[in-house]
């Protein structure tokens, strides 16, 4: 599996992400399918798929653009959420 920065897993951080979420929005990208196709050929060699390269650019788009004050907000208001529903 593919290995973060960190040094952590990136499949079982992206499923913490998901599952810590109040909720999801889906956001849908056209994109050519030949170039498509050789992202999944080329990132399957290196343990990797698509669809964890763009939320990973995306997560990095939201740390660039939103200040960290809403930002911090947002996780505390997500582990409240976590918190109340293991109650």
């Amino acid at each position: 599996m593919p290995k973060s920065p960190e040094g952590g897993d990136d499949m079982q951080q992206l499923q913490r992400r998901e599952v810590s979420r109040m909720a999801q929005r889906k956001v849908e990208v056209s994109y050519d399918k030949d170039k498509a196709d050789a992202l999944d050929v080329f990132l399957k060699v290196k343990d990797s798929y698509i669809e964890l390269e763009i939320t990973k650019q995306i997560d990095g788009l939201y740390h660039k653009t939103v200040p960290a004050t809403v930002r911090d907000f947002i996780s505390r208001k997500q582990e409240m959420t976590e918190k109340r529903e293991e109650e």
